[in-house]
């Protein structure tokens, strides 16, 4: 086993979340790779409509508690936005 220490900083990655430190108060941000494909099940799938929908108010309903900035949450609903 190998283990990797970074330096100490203002910013940590925790899964789908990136936390800051700015000014003393802890903000939140989704965290995405890169290379995120978004494999999101296509609109015109034969899942039941109802099913599509409550994935992408799931999604978006995520985005909103993850993001301390309005800002951040609108980049990452941006793709399942009609506005």
């Amino acid at each position: 086993m190998k283990w990797t220490v970074d330096l100490p900083s203002r910013s940590v990655n925790i899964l789908d979340l990136t936390l800051n430190i700015r000014g003393g108060v802890v903000h939140s941000c989704t965290f995405q790779k890169e290379l995120n494909l978004k494999l999101y099940i296509p609109p015109h799938s034969e899942q039941p409509k109802s099913c599509v929908k409550e994935m992408v108010t799931g999604i978006l309903i995520r985005f909103w508690e993850q993001n301390s900035a309005r800002e951040d949450f609108r980049y990452f609903a941006k793709d399942f936005s009609m506005i």
